[in-house]
């Protein structure tokens, strides 16, 4: 069997952080893959004050059932982080800088700064006296951020009046999860962001904050571009656009954690380049030479696979599935990988394991369809029933299975749509051929 494009994504399963957080951008939103709802735990255990919270979700999730976890708890601290969770959110959401500042604790975000190294304590007193709010480049990039729906899946009490969470956020517009780490300290007003870190590449939104507000004086040549190209990852003018401004502030000498920031953009952006991912893998070695975050095992992967390097593409998957748990998208791709390699069982495996996890996978789904024996193909019903028995779906799936020359697939989801939709002008398109 060879590696086979579904269509009409265009293997939208390449897709992945931080590509998509340049929100309503080029490519990556228009081959975005369906939205990701599953099972996620986090197995740290040591230290009395972690708490766990495996969260089952469900298909078309009508509400965070994290949220309501956390807010069962006898822990009051617990409720209350669950409650700020809700109000963080719909400030994200509003898109107004005035909400957005009202969650954040700018004295905490300053002192996050010094703690790690990015500011002295004379630029903190300085800017401390200023009573201004976030800078233009920290508030665009933290709006890129923004969900709908959220998995508290740890917190840790590093005090009495401070905690760290892991937390997991969907956004519903671009279909794509974000890793996040979370600084909260309780003061007179209740919680309070004091820093926040996207996990995958390991970028605070204190770096952001220091370098922005000690730019004018401290000989960064370099943040012009930079600016640049941040406060127009919003701005919807084309993929072309975006990499120009992407490369203009890549051909400066940047500090680290913003160099690898943006090296990570540049190869989701190769790997979406047709015959271009050989220059992504290249890519990763020199990401995984400045700093080694996380996204670098998940990009070596994706462009191991897509070379055809399917056994070691594997195993970098696995490495980062072992940081952030397994997701549909992960799934998806480590099961058509599997069944490039002839391995149907481990293929149908990875692929059900995304359907479950992502209530409507359309992805998962075609993989897990030709996966399947003959003698197993009613295994799709219930999958196919959860998203209402689309009629689109089963086309796309019936595409893919076509593509792969499973006739068994084939029949099978025509009988389903026959069934549902027998009507349908897509039923009608399929007749001619199997109703002989």
């Amino acid at each position: 069997m060879s590696s086979i494009i579904k269509q009409p994504f265009a293997n939208h399963a390449m897709l992945r952080k931080p590509a998509v957080l340049i929100t309503g951008l080029i490519i990556l939103a228009a081959w975005a893959a369906a939205p990701c709802q599953g099972q996620m735990y986090i197995d740290k255990t040591e230290g009395d004050s972690i708490y766990k919270s495996p969260v089952v979700y469900q298909s078309n999730l009508p509400r965070d059932i994290s949220r309501q976890q956390w807010d069962q708890s006898d822990d009051e601290r617990h409720r209350e982080i669950a409650a700020f969770f809700v109000d963080l959110a719909d400030a994200f959401g509003s898109g107004q800088q005035s909400a957005f500042e009202a969650t954040f604790s700018r004295q905490h975000l300053i002192e996050s700064a010094v703690d790690k190294g990015q500011l002295d304590a004379d630029e903190a007193i300085e800017l401390a006296t200023k009573e201004t709010g976030l800078d233009p480049v920290t508030f665009t990039w933290l709006m890129t951020q923004s969900w709908d729906q959220h998995d508290i899946s740890e917190i840790e009490f590093t005090g009495d009046d401070t905690a760290l969470l892991s937390v997991r956020h969907w956004d519903d517009n671009n279909e794509y999860y974000t890793y996040l780490r979370w600084w909260l300290v309780k003061t007179a007003d209740g919680w309070k962001v004091a820093d926040v870190a996207n996990r995958e590449y390991e970028l605070l939104a204190s770096t952001l904050f220091a370098f922005a507000s000690r730019r004018s004086d401290k000989g960064q040549d370099w943040w012009p571009d930079f600016a640049r190209f941040v406060r127009g990852m919003n701005d919807d003018d084309g993929f072309e656009e975006w990499q120009t401004r992407l490369e203009d502030a890549l051909e400066n000498e940047l500090p680290v954690d913003l160099q690898a920031y943006l090296i990570s953009l540049r190869i989701a952006g190769l790997l979406q380049t047709e015959d271009r991912q050989g220059e992504a893998l290249e890519q990763v070695d020199e990401l995984e030479s400045i700093k080694s975050c996380p996204i670098v095992s998940y990009q070596r992967g994706k462009a191991l696979i897509s070379m055809g390097e399917y056994e070691e593409g594997i195993y970098s998957i696995e490495n980062y599935a072992e940081k952030f748990g397994w997701d549909a998208d992960t799934c998806e791709i480590v099961a058509d990988a599997w069944f490039a390699l002839d391995d149907l069982e481990a293929s149908a495996e990875f692929a059900e394991k995304g359907v479950i996890d992502n209530g409507r996978s359309w992805g998962c789904l075609a993989s897990f369809a030709v996966a399947l024996p003959a003698d197993q193909k009613s295994r799709l019903d219930p999958y196919f029933a959860k998203m209402d028995n689309d009629a689109n779906l089963m086309d796309y799936v019936m595409g893919y299975a076509s593509n792969v020359d499973d006739m068994d697939a084939l029949l099978h989801i025509y009988r389903l749509l026959r069934k549902y939709h027998p009507e349908s002008e897509i039923t009608r398109q399929y007749q001619s051929q199997f109703d002989q």
